[in-house]
């Protein structure tokens, strides 16, 4: 059985990418908006604090949607293609997702170890 092959993996493939995109651009809007972690940081952009907490909420629960586009998107496949939408969904969000979040995650570090944040 070749797994990859055919119109489940691509359609699996496409969702998973676009799912991945989503979900960057929620993590970078919610790191542009993170609250600073010691006083006299000045903040980005010219919010109010309840302005900054609603679109904070927001983006927290911005991925919600993903769950109703992931079980449309296995709806629409059906129960044959399921397990190969399944794995390149995750392939697919993968691809995009992680190697961004990991310069994320090595460049915060250094800025909190620089800063002597322990």
């Amino acid at each position: 059985m070749v797994w990859f092959d055919g119109g489940a993996a691509r359609f699996g493939w496409l969702v998973g990418n676009a799912s991945g995109l989503y979900a960057l651009i929620i993590i970078t809007l919610l790191i542009l908006l993170a609250p600073p972690y010691r006083r006299g940081v000045p903040r980005m952009g010219r919010m109010g604090d309840a302005a900054l907490r609603f679109s904070q909420w927001g983006l927290v629960l911005a991925p919600v949607p993903l769950v109703a586009v992931w079980a449309w998107g296995a709806f629409r496949v059906g129960r044959a293609g399921l397990e190969t939408y399944a794995i390149m969904l995750s392939l697919g969000t993968i691809a995009v997702f992680a190697p961004i979040l990991l310069v994320l995650m090595f460049t915060a570090a250094q800025w909190i170890g620089r800063s002597g944040a322990r």
